[in-house]
């Protein structure tokens, strides 16, 4: 890869990781005014490679990023309060793992 190339990775990627997606656009409504918040998280990486004996040469690039909703600011008046996201799948796993071991620790005493 070029380093023209990498920089171009670099432009088009350039506004993942702004404030714009953490807070999203405010909707208003009777009143109320909501702004989403998001959790957002990028990573990148590079390498390079080159061989003094053979045939090599080398090199790589990479570039991940997520965004998950975590909540809205809910303003009313002027009373702001935060409403978090319920990841409910989120829940059943814990509860799930909870149970078992619940389940693991009193296993011997069942049996009896």
């Amino acid at each position: 890869m070029k380093v023209e190339e990498l920089e171009e990775l670099v432009e088009k990627n350039e506004g993942v990781m702004t404030v714009k997606r953490v807070f999203g656009e405010p909707i208003t409504s009777d009143g109320l005014t909501l702004i989403p918040v998001a959790k957002v998280r990028g990573a990148g990486g590079g390498g390079s490679g080159e061989s003094e004996t053979g045939p090599g040469k080398g090199w790589g690039a990479g570039y991940a990023a997520t965004a998950e909703g975590i909540g809205t600011y809910v303003i009313k008046g002027q009373s702001v309060r935060f409403v978090p996201v319920v990841d409910v799948v989120r829940v059943m796993r814990m509860t799930a793992l909870v149970v078992l071991g619940v389940l693991f620790l009193f296993r011997p005493r069942l049996r009896r």
